[in-house]
């Protein structure tokens, strides 16, 4: 791959850092595009016992093309044993790599654009890009809030504990048009989404990866199906559902439905 850049900063205060300007990168086959700097700090304490410890990056306005890797094959993975507890073993080893090699690292991403892509075609931007995320032992914790051609606003905030594997989420999605999707994914369906628009809050708990808990709360201000020439409009108003996943088992339970149409 190619990286390049124009400029390198040096600052020692109000705390030692490094910023790099004008970054370009091209990864054949995985990424391209422009970072507009990138700055790196590394942990004062660890400086005066003569160690390098980086505890921040920051990335200021990139603007990225993810190439998306080939999906595996279905039905090629081996069984081995319960899954749940294979998951779990190796979410805890992780986690304790990442709280061993990159304590308390703080990655945060502003004004950001990437756009998702599958060889050729384009599948997902998003833009307007605000992330950040902390690893163990202070995390694993995420925000992310976008715009994108898919949808007007998203926001997603969660957290987990290193330890325990006790988290929650919450995710809210305004503005979304499943059409693109849809089509995009389907374009051979016998049924088809226009002009539709979907609103949905889902609020997740776990108490480790056997156990999930949540509630989704969604409004259809306008769903469009199409088939065979003919439309059919459905809007709901107000859709609530509670989920579990727990011990292998699934639950779900419809508790409000409220129709405007049909």
């Amino acid at each position: 791959g190619d990286l390049d850049f124009q400029r390198l900063d040096v600052s020692f205060f109000p705390r030692p850092g490094a910023t790099v300007h004008g970054v370009t990168l091209a990864i054949p086959q995985t990424v391209r595009g422009t970072v507009e700097s990138v700055k790196v700090c590394p942990g004062i304490l660890p400086l005066f016992r003569g160690k390098l410890r980086i505890v921040q990056i920051g990335l200021e306005e990139p603007a990225l093309e993810l190439q998306l890797p080939e999906m595996p094959a279905f039905g090629k993975e081996e069984a081995e044993g319960d899954p749940s507890q294979s998951l779990q073993t190796k979410a805890s080893e992780l986690l304790g790599v990442l709280a061993s090699k990159v304590p308390n690292l703080e990655v945060e991403v502003r004004r950001g654009n990437l756009e998702l892509v599958d060889g050729e075609r384009p599948l997902v931007a998003l833009r307007e890009l605000d992330a950040s995320v902390a690893l163990p032992p202070r995390g694993p914790a995420v925000r992310i809030a976008c715009t994108s051609n898919l949808w007007k606003g998203l926001s997603v905030e969660g957290s987990l504990n290193p330890r325990s594997l006790a988290g929650k989420g919450h995710i809210e999605l305004s503005g979304f048009h499943p059409q693109f999707l849809t089509n995009l994914l389907f374009p051979d369906a016998g049924v088809r989404c226009s002009e539709s628009t979907v609103d949905l809050r889902v609020d997740v708990r776990t108490d480790g990866l056997d156990g999930l808990r949540g509630e989704l709360k969604t409004s259809i201000p306008s769903l469009i199906l199409q088939r065979d020439g003919e439309e059919s409009a459905l809007k709901v108003k107000n859709l609530g559902i509670t989920f579990a996943i727990e011990e292998g088992r699934t639950t779900v339970s419809l508790d409000q439905l409220r129709l405007e149409s049909p």
